[in-house]
């Protein structure tokens, strides 16, 4: 039998691959060369409006010319506030930042301020892009002397614009903040040559073409974000916008087809929701390829793809970090074969080196396992302003070559293909998005009325990952389920919030006296039971969401007065929830409503309203 594992695939005959040469220009250099070639081309559009490649170079400039303006002109780059969703001005955003001769810092809108204002702080910055939709309310009281411009008012031909002038590569290009041990945020940093690097590494990979209409699914600060605006604006393709989490899969199988969608890139969990949303086998006829990363892919979701897209597709898996970009990958032919049980992270990439080495930095054997550490012309820099984390992470060899220490175990197999053996810390990723354990517990320690906490990742039947956080009181009152989802969401990012929530009366200790994790009680053979006394369905609507409720939440022991998060929803059975509302009562209920009100009791009086 052949293997299913390929290094490569079917690359479409307009594919001019990027030269060696593109890394040593800029960004918005290079940029600069290929919208002179395609001034008329579609660029970029999302649901509302699309631009030429002329048109996003003419508003990119008048932004630059605005951020300079703002700023004074300042001889020094300096980190520039992003706070988009995903949209046609966010392209223009972050094009027009790198035009200024500055680098970007993107933010969340869905952050709390608190947790904005460290980002404002840590990185030094005094001018914040966004739109007036984006753009966080309770935000602008609180922002001392950091000033907001509006990038739709810049949309105009008449703009003033900044002439173009050759920048350094290796200059600062961007700032991308993730999820920190010490319950700090930690920014990764890029040059405009290592993000110049990972686009001609990936591009050239998947063959990306002028021909190609690229679908862009990814939340404004993930770093697939930023690949797909890259990738599409310097390989002279169309780059599409979804907006997915405000609009889930309402419309996206059609959407897909009527956009002639050849290209997209999303975490493994986003694919099984969409495929699961499909009623019946689907032909994409212009799909070519479906990139996947940012968390394991396993050999059903392989099936899956087989069984519900009925095209003739690529399917491709990496193994990638923020910090590193993309060092390995691998292609799948289909009919992908059974008894297979492990997806590979891949074949090592050409451009990258990537060794197995043990606690002492040694180089392990073929066979052996121990830590991934990469080397590659797309390595980041480092953190931004941690000097003592960098050491730590970013080691020389004896030859004096930097490699980062990814934190994840992996073995190679006697045919040169790399496999992922777990983590080395407590880092998990949480659909795609990393999230570190330590930064929850620390916020949870916070907690005046918390003792000890320990956060887990939870697999559940359905092989996506939840938070799970246990805790003890440290006096007679513990805290109740909402007490404590109202503290975090002042504190952490949503995609960090735990799911479910355990109280324990003492933690299971080792011999040593530390905190026995695999000892934790399996949170799927706790009854999830509410803070009050329940309320049953007082009407057919609420009756109904209850029982939407309790399939996909996998139980029903819940009153119509208990919040969503605290009975074991997340967005992504809020997504699944809000498509069969959609479905059966014709209601726009956004997914903004099932976290501010989050109760059957709200939801229900929304679906009445709208009808």
């Amino acid at each position: 039998m052949l293997s299913p594992y390929l290094t490569s695939h079917n690359i479409p005959a307009d594919f001019i691959p990027l030269s060696e040469n593109a890394s040593q220009k800029a960004i918005p250099d290079y940029f600069e060369e290929v919208a002179l070639k395609f001034p008329e081309k579609l660029a970029v559009n999302d649901h509302v409006r699309s631009l030429t490649y002329a048109q996003v170079r003419q508003y990119s400039n008048n932004v630059a010319a605005t951020v300079n303006k703002v700023l004074g002109h300042p001889t020094v780059s300096q980190a520039i506030g992003l706070i988009f969703e995903p949209t046609v001005e966010s392209v223009i955003g972050i094009m027009g930042t790198l035009r200024s001769g500055h680098f970007i810092c993107p933010i969340s809108p869905n952050d709390p301020p608190a947790r904005i204002l460290s980002y404002l702080e840590d990185a030094n910055i005094e001018l914040i892009l966004s739109t007036r939709d984006a753009f966080p309310q309770n935000l602008q009281p609180i922002l001392k002397s950091t000033k907001v411009v509006f990038v739709e008012e810049l949309i105009s031909e008449n703009a003033e614009s900044l002439p173009p002038r050759p920048r350094d590569p290796d200059q600062l290009a961007s700032i991308l903040y993730t999820s920190g041990s010490t319950g700090k945020p930690k920014g990764v940093t890029h040059t405009h040559r290592t993000l110049m690097q990972m686009i001609r590494n990936k591009g050239n990979e998947l063959g990306l073409s002028k021909s190609d209409r690229i679908a862009g699914m990814a939340r404004f600060t993930f770093g697939s974000y930023y690949l797909n605006v890259f990738a599409a604006l310097l390989c002279g393709s169309t780059l599409h916008i979804y907006d997915f989490f405000q609009l889930a899969f309402d419309g996206l199988k059609q959407w897909l087809i009527e956009r002639q969608i050849t290209l997209f890139h999303c975490t493994p969990t986003t694919l099984r929701q969409f495929l699961d949303a499909l009623d019946e086998p689907t032909e994409f006829p212009d799909l070519r390829l479906v990139s996947l990363g940012g968390e394991t892919l396993y050999p059903k979701d392989v099936y899956r793809i087989q069984e519900m897209i009925s095209s003739p597709l690529a399917v491709c898996t990496t193994g990638a970090a923020i910090e590193t970009w993309f060092y390995s990958s691998v292609f799948f032919r289909t009919p992908f074969p059974p008894g297979v049980d492990q997806i590979p992270m891949g074949y090592t990439n050409p451009e990258c080196r990537v060794d197995i080495r043990d606690d002492n930095g040694n180089i392990l054997p073929i066979g052996e396992t121990g830590e991934i550490s990469v080397m590659s012309a797309a390595l980041s820099p480092g953190y931004w302003k941690r000097p003592e984390l960098n050491a730590l992470k970013y080691v020389a060899d004896e030859e004096n070559k930097r490699y980062f220490r990814t934190g994840d175990l992996g073995v190679f197999s006697p045919d040169g293909i790399l496999y992922h053996k777990g983590r080395m810390d407590f880092q998990i990723k949480i659909r795609g998005m990393r999230v570190d354990l330590g930064e929850i517990e620390t916020a949870l320690h916070s907690h005046p009325d918390i003792r000890q906490a320990v956060v887990t990742g939870h697999t559940r039947k359905d092989n996506d990952t939840e938070l799970i956080a246990y805790f003890s009181a440290s006096s007679d009152s513990k805290p109740s389920r909402g007490e404590i989802y109202e503290f975090l969401a002042a504190r952490l990012s949503p995609h960090q919030i735990p799911t479910r929530t355990i109280f324990l009366e003492s933690f299971p200790l080792t011999r040593t006296h530390k905190i026995d994790r695999n000892a934790l009680p399996d949170p799927d053979e706790i009854e999830i039971t509410s803070d009050s006394e329940r309320v049953a369905p007082r009407n057919d609507i609420e009756a109904r969401l209850h029982e939407i409720w309790a399939e996909l939440l996998g139980h029903k022991e819940f009153g119509v007065t208990d919040s969503f998060l605290e009975v074991g929803g997340d967005s992504l059975s809020a997504m699944r929830i809000r498509v069969r509302i959609e479905a059966e009562y014709k209601s726009s209920i956004r997914l903004h409503d099932f976290f501010i009100s989050g109760t059957i009791e709200s939801l229900g009086s929304l679906i009445q309203q709208y009808k």
